[in-house]
């Protein structure tokens, strides 16, 4: 599987690495003993009300140039989300991206950064609804059947 990264510069216009991963996704879920949920934020730059789905997503971010893939996943997770915690790597065959995933306490406290304007936690169906490009999606279930969730 590959993925092509058609941007240079972050949102806010720090240059992205030219390396391999250009960015991560932090599969952020909670569970109970029936349920579980994925956190999902919105991208302040694309409005709500357009329908724009691919303003919706998980903690996720391009890397700078010489960081550290594990630093990346842990800064952009703090950034976004005010989660400081140690996301556990997995094996996703898209070497482009790479995916972290991390569970947290069902009542643990989100502070979003300024890119993000909203987040909720849904069900694999609604991230499947909510999440494009289909990628997205797929580090989702990725991690959904890695841990058997």
């Amino acid at each position: 599987m590959s993925y092509k990264l058609n941007i240079t510069e972050t949102w806010d216009g720090l240059p992205i690495t030219k390396e391999k991963p250009y960015g991560i996704t932090i599969v952020t879920f909670r569970r109970d003993e029936s349920l579980t949920e994925y956190l999902v934020l919105h991208r302040v730059h694309r409005k709500k009300s357009s329908g724009n789905r691919w303003a919706w997503g998980p903690p996720a971010g391009a890397r700078l140039p010489q960081e550290d893939v594990y630093e990346c996943a842990c800064r952009e997770l703090e950034e976004e989300t005010g989660i400081k915690g140690f996301p556990q790597e997995t094996n996703f065959p898209v070497k482009e991206w790479k995916v972290y995933y991390l569970e947290v306490d069902y009542d643990i406290s989100i502070s979003l950064s300024e890119e993000h304007d909203d987040y909720k936690w849904v069900d694999i169906n609604t991230v499947e609804k909510i999440c494009l490009p289909r990628l997205v999606f797929e580090q989702v279930d990725f991690v959904r059947k890695l841990k058997n969730l």
